[in-house]
């Protein structure tokens, strides 16, 4: 693999629960890292089941969610594999990893899929965004969460941020909200994201 500056290959991963923007900042952040790198090579690549709720599907199962940590693999290895220099995505396969955790709290079946995520998280540098939520009602496009009790979506978004601390010590998070972020996207593409 050869990359256009001849840097480790760059994986910009943003996570956070369901409504905390992390689709708006993964744009954001693309866009501007597309304008004020142009001569680096990057690609954007958005969460996969994002599209099932306009073919009337349900809330992916949870075998379906296995399904889609494969695929997210799968899919930023193509894109990794022909030298692109910085891959952007809203739904790592860490996260992935955290919901079927949550569909089946009381199983450890998740436990047996840590070791791959964790070497395919380390394959090719991380670089981590957490996007925490700061709105309760979200627009329905595209999603199956509209509307939640706060306490509830701020426990889940509390065990998210554990998950990360206990299963991916390794990880240095930076954490938002959809905002700040927004301002300064720019100031970020113009850093060193192989530090």
């Amino acid at each position: 693999m050869c990359s256009s500056h001849q840097q480790p290959q760059v994986r910009v991963c943003f996570t956070g629960i369901p409504g905390s923007g992390k689709t708006t900042a993964a744009s954001a952040f693309f866009a501007a890292y597309r304008k004020i790198n142009p001569k680096s090579s990057s690609e954007l690549l958005p969460e996969r089941c994002r599209y099932w709720h306009y073919e009337g599907r349900n809330r992916p199962t949870f075998y379906e969610e296995y399904e889609l940590w494969g695929r997210q693999i799968a899919d930023e290895y193509r894109i990794l594999r022909q030298g692109v220099d910085v891959l952007i995505t809203d739904c790592p396969p860490s996260l992935i990893l955290f919901y079927i955790k949550s569909l089946r709290p009381d199983s450890h079946e998740w436990e047996h899929l840590l070791p791959l995520t964790l070497e395919w998280e380390t394959k090719f540098h991380p670089v981590y965004f957490f996007m925490r939520r700061t709105q309760n009602v979200i627009l329905p496009y595209g999603r199956w969460h509209t509307t939640e009790d706060p306490q509830q979506w701020k426990q889940f978004e509390a065990d998210l941020e554990e998950f990360y601390q206990t299963c991916f010590p390794q990880f240095t998070m930076k954490f938002f909200n959809v905002e700040d972020f927004h301002r300064v996207a720019d100031q970020l593409c113009r850093g060193d994201l192989f530090a």
